[in-house]
């Protein structure tokens, strides 16, 4: 797996996390070892303290678009985050109608945002990893 940024960063991170009462470092876990799985995926890790965490996913053939999904960890409340799950709008469908619109919100072209904080449920988890699946394939033409 290819970093564009010191995975150290990201580690730091998630081993100062230690509080989790929703269960959410858990979920950003799975999705995290999800895209680090990929081969031609590349991870970056954009640490803002105070307002979110961002872990982003490119793949090898994209050409124009910075990444395929964005994984914030909003910290608003640090002793209860909650993860926002972002994709383009035209690499996903969303046939449960789980997630938000977002007109011009990622890049400037609309996305696609899935919100999972202390409510979230193993099949949520499940629909986010087959999105994921859908935006990476659509990303090798992009």
């Amino acid at each position: 797996m290819a970093y564009s940024t010191d995975r150290s960063m990201l580690e730091n991170y998630l081993s100062a996390w230690t509080r989790d009462p929703g269960g959410v470092k858990k979920a950003f876990l799975t999705i995290f070892v999800n895209l680090d799985s990929r081969g031609d995926t590349t991870l970056s890790f954009k640490d803002r303290p105070g307002v979110c965490h961002s872990l982003r996913a490119v793949r090898a053939s994209q050409e124009w678009r910075p990444y395929f999904i964005l994984v914030d960890v909003i910290e608003d409340d640090p002793e209860d985050r909650w993860l926002s799950i972002c994709f383009y709008a035209d690499m996903i469908d969303d046939p449960l109608n789980l997630g938000n619109v977002v007109p011009e919100g990622i890049n400037h072209l609309d996305g696609h945002c899935f919100d999972l904080d202390e409510d979230w449920d193993q099949d949520l988890l499940e629909y986010l990893l087959a999105r994921i699946d859908q935006a990476h394939e659509k990303a090798e033409n992009l």
